[in-house]
């Protein structure tokens, strides 16, 4: 869901019965020099692909899931 607005992954989460809690934001992810954590982000906000998602489910799958990175 790169380059989308987080309302659109947080619905797209919410299909597969997850639920996003928010962004944290690696250096350079947008104009920011640091890293940053975001709760309840702004629905409008694009995912950048330096961004990692907080979310709460029962089971997440593997293909949602990015290890060591």
């Amino acid at each position: 869901m790169i380059n989308k607005s987080f309302d659109r992954l947080f619905g797209y989460l919410l299909e597969k019965k997850l639920v996003a809690l928010g962004i944290y934001r690696l250096p350079g992810a947008s104009d920011n020099k640091y890293p940053y954590v975001v709760c309840n982000p702004d629905p409008k906000i694009n995912i950048s692909v330096r961004d990692k998602v907080f979310v709460i489910g029962k089971r997440i799958s593997n293909d949602l899931i990015e290890e060591g990175g």
